[in-house]
């Protein structure tokens, strides 16, 4: 007789903690029960066709949990394998990974029985649903080492300077502003190089002359390129693009290029959201929330708020969350990654899980 499959929904970015979830609900089901992973390599042979072994296992699971984390809320796929189970009339529990919290599920996934994942006493919930289904005597109880293990993976995303919004940031963008002095010109790029090459780093370097306006002026452009990392220097015009991924790494290279040059202009700096975060649009929940976290609005007319002294914006609305800040001393100031994290914390932003039933019409 065949095993009764559990489908164990998720994204292919958190193949590493559901592979281990996988391994220890193996074993407490002592072989009764078959927990479908499609990543992992097991439940798919190499070389047979992914999407008909998915089809099959989902027409013959009697059970399914979806996982959900920053990386996952926007993967049209789970919802997919979700709708697929729910409409078979098949059991589908919602459970939250670490960074992702039920409160924050939209419908249709927010109207089923689900539960966060964020401790090793909540690891019961999936051998007990799973005792009920089957009607089994899995061992319910878990130790704080099984979290741990499972966790792993999502937990070293939070050693990033961005921890867990690093999955939830496209890019960080700057730009100079006019100062006191003049601006960067196209020569300061060779101090950066030399700046990245003493750090173990190979950038890469490219120079071009173009004309400008209607006097066909010539200006030069300078590209430094990075992993992660594009610095642009367009005659007196500087830009900077940085991957959250490698923020850690290149904003280090960046300030001790600012120290040495001495720059006097001014930068403003953009931290740019993907679409599935969305916010709070209530002026006076998002003041009262952001008041508990030692973060003060100091400008109602442009949404401008202060946390220890430093000072940013942003904007909630349209779809294109943004947050602002003009540089003050170094980028890679912890005050940065601490605003980012309250502002989730207190749940002004937070992320939008997609609409399966929306999506699949689409």
């Amino acid at each position: 007789m065949e095993k009764p499959i559990v489908f164990l929904s998720h994204s292919s970015q958190d193949k590493a903690p559901l592979a281990a979830l996988q391994r220890i609900l193996d074993e407490r089901a002592a072989g009764s029960l078959e927990f479908f992973l499609s990543s992992d390599g097991e439940s798919i042979r190499f070389g047979r066709n992914w999407v008909v072994r998915v089809s099959d296992a989902l027409s013959r699971a009697q059970l399914m949990f979806i996982f959900l984390s920053p990386k996952s809320a926007n993967s049209k796929w789970i919802h997919f394998e979700a709708g697929c189970a729910y409409a078979r009339d098949v059991q589908v529990v919602p459970v939250c990974l670490s960074g992702m919290d039920l409160d924050r599920i939209t419908p249709p996934l927010s109207l089923l029985q689900g539960f966060n994942l964020h401790s090793h006493e909540a690891l019961g919930n999936i051998a007990r649903t799973c005792n009920e289904q089957f009607d089994m005597r899995m061992n319910e109880v878990f130790s704080r080492e099984d979290f741990d293990l499972i966790n792993k993976e999502l937990s070293d995303a939070a050693g990033s300077f961005f921890g867990e919004q690093t999955e939830l940031i496209t890019e960080i963008g700057m730009s100079a502003t006019k100062g006191k002095g003049p601006l960067p010109d196209s020569n300061s790029i060779a101090s950066l190089k030399e700046i990245c090459i003493g750090a173990g780093e190979q950038p890469l370097v490219d120079t071009w002359e173009s004309k400008h306006g209607y006097a066909d002026t010539k200006i030069q452009t300078t590209r430094l390129e990075l992993p992660g990392c594009i610095i642009k220097n367009e005659g007196t015009e500087l830009s900077i693009r940085l991957s959250p991924e490698r923020f850690h790494i290149n904003a280090p290279l960046i300030d001790k290029w600012f120290e040495k040059e001495a720059f006097q202009c001014g930068f403003a700096c953009r931290v740019q959201f993907s679409k599935q975060v969305t916010g709070e649009q209530n002026r006076l929940r998002v003041t009262s929330r952001l008041h508990r976290y030692g973060i003060k609005a100091i400008d109602a007319s442009h949404d401008a708020y202060a946390f220890n002294g430093y000072a940013f914006h942003f904007y909630a609305g349209g779809g294109n969350i943004s947050f602002h800040f003009n540089l003050v001393g170094k980028l890679a100031d912890d005050r940065i990654s601490i605003v980012l994290r309250n502002i989730f914390e207190a749940q002004v932003l937070w992320i939008n899980t997609p609409d399966w039933l929306e999506m699949m019409q689409g």
